[in-house]
């Protein structure tokens, strides 16, 4: 399998994940949020396309998601709101053909205090 086709259908996955547990849709829990996002960037799949695959944006991108889901020390309601900042980016989004105006780029979740 092509590293580059899986590292790039790993992001948008993540990004599709992170969209779900938004408001108004919040199909998903933020525990089961960063649960199911664990799964994905420790999926064997995944792991061999990043060993395998070049060092590009998409691939910074999802090492970034793996670090943020690994960070034991942060409640998750921190790592979604981290995780707003790594896959709502602008750049993310002109990188994968999204355009300005999707439903990701309508904003994170409001950070609780």
């Amino acid at each position: 399998m092509n590293p580059g086709r899986v590292i790039e259908a790993a992001v948008r996955a993540a990004q599709d994940l992170l969209w779900q547990n938004a408001p108004p849709m919040h199909y998903v829990a933020d525990d089961a949020a960063v649960a199911r996002l664990r799964e994905l960037v420790r999926s064997s799949a995944v792991q061999a396309a990043l060993l395998q695959g070049s060092d590009s944006f998409l691939t910074f991108v999802l090492r970034a998601v793996e670090l943020v889901v690994a960070d034991q020390s942060q409640t998750d309601r921190e790592m979604i709101a981290r995780l707003w900042d790594v896959l709502d980016e602008p750049h993310l989004n002109q990188a994968l053909g999204i355009p300005q105006n999707s439903r990701i780029s309508y904003g994170p979740y409001p950070r609780r205090r």
